[in-house]
């Protein structure tokens, strides 16, 4: 799984660069998540602009991520749509996520308060 990384306001910002997240990816998906904030990091961006499909797998990989990482982490998405915002919609997991429009939303919702100031 591709991934573009950066750090803003101590905010672990990875957009996914593939098109699919799917039974053939998604465990290798939640790995790679979960490695990479396991520095400590106190909040992850996922960005899934480019993702225009997901099945119940890529939704369970990341439920998975939020279980792991639970509430020592915060979790946000941004750039859900079409079909995957169908997914999320569907399974009610829209509920379940924070989600945001776009990176710059949920850096901002994010970001530590000190961070912000």
């Amino acid at each position: 799984m591709l991934f573009e990384e950066s750090e803003v306001n101590s905010v672990q910002v990875m957009k996914v660069l593939e098109r699919r997240i799917a039974a053939d990816t998604a465990g290798r998906f939640r790995s790679q998540i979960i490695e990479k904030v396991k520095n400590g990091t106190h909040a992850v961006v996922l960005d899934l602009e480019n993702v225009t499909f997901i099945d119940s797998s890529g939704i369970g990989a990341l439920v998975s991520v939020l279980k792991t990482l639970g509430s020592r982490c915060a979790v946000g998405l941004c750039g859900v749509r079409g079909a995957v915002a169908a997914a999320f919609r569907l399974s009610r997991m829209d509920r379940v996520f924070l989600l945001y429009g776009n990176a710059s939303e949920a850096l901002a919702a994010l970001a530590p308060a000190h961070a912000r100031q």
